[in-house]
């Protein structure tokens, strides 16, 4: 099982890079103040606030143990000192008195805040914890703290009832001194809020390639920290801008003759330039996709030979590989979870799955305690736990459940016959690293958002109408490109595109991206669940509903093709229709709970997503009034063609079930 990539070869199979490095006498611009964005809580000219999301860590940690450990790595921008945590603890019910107790990755003490005395009213407590003395590993540039809720009455937080702190709305405080990068090792910090690309507006095959590798190279480096990456027009003669400063990069894409990735002094930051001609120039991106920048201690260097070769899928994976493997500790109950990302197999239509699970846990005696396991919200296997203190059980899951994503869930629990004191300790739980996952090809497109990025792993086609200016330029790519860095959110491997002529990819057979009005698609013979035919449009329901529409629909659309997934930026009118798609369809950057197989906006621009088709592997849609209904209304009017028909057909139908009921 394998999918064929034209260019690059990943690293199980081994990447062969050459490096030409060159050091360059050009100054370095002096370091002005980082500048606001979304994500950015507070910044002034002494401090910088950065919420935890856009750290990439979540918003809140729940702790339902006393004296369990719960360790988080934060990412520290480059140039800055961390200096203080702060957030709130919720408790919902009396917990007893306590406190959250923070230390740092070398056990030195850094602060505690007092848990909440529900008693006495205080649901909520807000915390500020000086991080000034915080161990920073400044190679990584990530600080690990430590945290735990140690209780004052230990009887009761052993044996009473389970405890439940939420520490939430966590923001991380730094100073805002800022360091321009000068070396390329330097050019991509620990955070990143956006990203500034920069392409000629009639860019060439070459750019926009090299354009979308870089976009799927960022998200999966910087994974859940949600960097805004934007496409900007710069004709391809024009002087590098100036750069981007704080959290914020520029990168200039172009193609020329000198192959390289270098660092250009530009206004009060540095920007980063992409070029070569052809090949060589998408070649380039291999210096971040590789990792390889990290080694780069100069202002610049070439990727000479970027070989190519199979990138092999694989049937079978250990949960260590999968990043999988979980563990906890029980004292009544408690709850395990684990997953991981089909895609990581790079199996285009992955089938049915059998998991392999082993676990160590503390032996268990004159104790009652047992372990359920299951998926999709399905029991899997439950044993009592004994004596052997070992879990060694295989189950299948269903093709349809591992779309995109598979989710494990241990219930465990544990009562000592003895009863509780203050001395019982909890019993361990750790899942075996060598525990294994099995997959099962299948064949077949797949459509729906749910079968992506699964169904275009590892390496997909992309084409843009070449007839048509807006989508073959600028506006076309940064359309492509937030759909590429969406769908890679959700991927744990590097997603490959590849950008070809249209009628190339029409007729490849592989996993598609296109960027085409709905005319050309429909010229193309490629047939979306939403296509034009004589000038209205058809939705490709049950009943075939055709109707006219003023001022057009954009839309964005993933349907199954012969044995292929394609993903469709289209439009029946004007570009400017598509935007609002996006914005629906990857809040925050991604469209891990978008469902359906449509998402689409008329001219008033409300957006909304629908089910024409598919819902993704587990089945087509049959019935008639499923989500495409209420889209009818997006449209500032709407004539439905052949109306009275329609109707007398559907009220037949429904007359036929109700006596097939009766």
């Amino acid at each position: 099982m394998s999918a064929i990539c034209g260019r690059v070869r990943v690293a199980c199979s081994g990447l062969v890079v050459g490096l030409v490095l060159s050091l360059s006498t050009v100054g370095f611009a002096s370091t002005v103040d980082a500048q606001p964005s979304e994500s950015i809580e507070d910044q002034d000219a002494e401090s910088l606030v950065l919420n935890w999301p856009s750290l990439g860590l979540g918003s809140e940690i729940v702790f339902d143990a006393a004296d369990v450990e719960q360790a988080v790595q934060v990412p520290v921008p480059a140039g800055s000192a961390m200096l203080a945590l702060t957030g709130q603890l919720r408790a919902p019910v009396e917990l007893g008195l306590g406190y959250l107790e923070v230390t740092s990755a070398d056990g030195r003490f850094l602060g505690s805040a007092d848990i909440p005395d529900v008693e006495s009213g205080q649901r909520v407590t807000p915390f500020s914890i000086d991080l000034a003395g915080a161990a920073v590993d400044a190679a990584a540039g990530m600080a690990t703290l430590r945290m735990t809720v140690r209780p004052l009455d230990r009887s009761s937080a052993v044996c009473g009832a389970p405890q439940r702190l939420t520490a939430a709305d966590l923001a991380v405080s730094f100073t805002a001194a800022e360091q321009v990068p000068e070396t390329v090792d330097q050019f991509l910090p620990s955070v990143l809020d956006a990203v500034e690309v920069f392409v000629d507006p009639e860019p060439t095959t070459a750019e926009k390639e090299s354009v979308l590798t870089l976009a799927a190279a960022l998200v999966h480096r910087y994974g859940s920290i949600p960097a805004q990456i934007s496409v900007l027009p710069l004709s391809r003669t024009a002087p590098v801008p100036a750069g981007g400063s704080g959290l914020t990069r520029s990168v200039v894409v172009r193609e020329a003759a000198e192959a390289g990735a270098s660092i250009a002094a530009a206004g009060a930051g540095s920007v980063l330039v992409l070029s070569g001609t052809g090949h060589a120039l998408a070649d380039q991106v291999g210096v971040f996709t590789a990792g390889l920048d990290r080694i780069v201690q100069v202002r610049s260097a070439a990727v000479t030979t970027l070989a190519a070769d199979e990138i092999l899928g694989t049937d079978t994976l250990t949960f260590e590989q999968l990043g999988a493997v979980a563990s906890t500790s029980v004292l009544g109950s408690a709850q395990l979870f684990s997953g991981f990302d089909s895609s990581s197999f790079g199996l285009t239509q992955p089938g049915s799955m059998e998991v392999h699970l082993m676990a160590d846990y503390t032996p268990v005696s004159d104790a009652t305690a047992t372990a359920t396991i299951s998926a999709g919200g399905q029991v899997m296997h439950s044993q009592e736990l004994d004596s052997s203190g070992r879990v060694d059980t295989t189950f299948s899951v269903a093709g349809g459940a591992i779309a995109r994503a598979v989710g494990l869930n241990v219930a465990l629990t544990y009562s000592p016959n003895a009863g509780c004191s203050q001395f019982t300790a909890p019993i361990q739980f750790a899942i075996d690293p060598k525990s294994t996952v099995t997959v099962s090809g299948s064949s077949g497109g797949t459509g729906g958002f749910k079968s992506l990025p699964t169904s275009l792993m590892p390496t997909f086609q992309v084409a843009f109408d070449e007839q048509d200016p807006e989508a073959n330029g600028v506006l076309g790519l940064s359309y492509a490109t937030r759909v590429v860095a969406s769908m890679q959110t959700t991927a744990n491997a590097a997603m490959r595109p590849m950008v070809a002529p249209m009628d190339e990819v029409v007729g490849s057979g592989m996993g598609a991206l296109l960027v085409a009005d709905a005319d050309s698609l429909g010229a193309a013979g490629i047939s979306a669940p939403l296509a034009v035919v004589d000038g209205a449009v058809k939705i490709s329901n049950d009943q075939g509903l055709t109707m006219d529409v003023d001022g057009g629909i954009g839309s964005l659309q993933v349907f199954a093709e012969g044995d292929r997934t394609v993903v469709a930026i289209t439009t029946t009118g004007e570009w400017s229709l598509v935007g609002p798609v996006l914005d629906r369809a990857t809040p925050g950057g991604s469209w891990a709970d978008l469902s359906g197989d449509v998402v689409a906006a008329g001219l008033g621009g409300e957006a909304a997503p629908m089910t024409v088709m598919s819902d993704g592997p587990a089945g087509a849609v049959s019935g008639p009034e499923r989500g495409w209904v209420t889209w009818l209304w997006i449209g500032a009017s709407a004539l439905v063609v052949a109306a009275a028909v329609m109707v007398a057909g559907l009220w037949m139908d429904r007359r036929r079930k109700r006596a097939a009921s009766q």
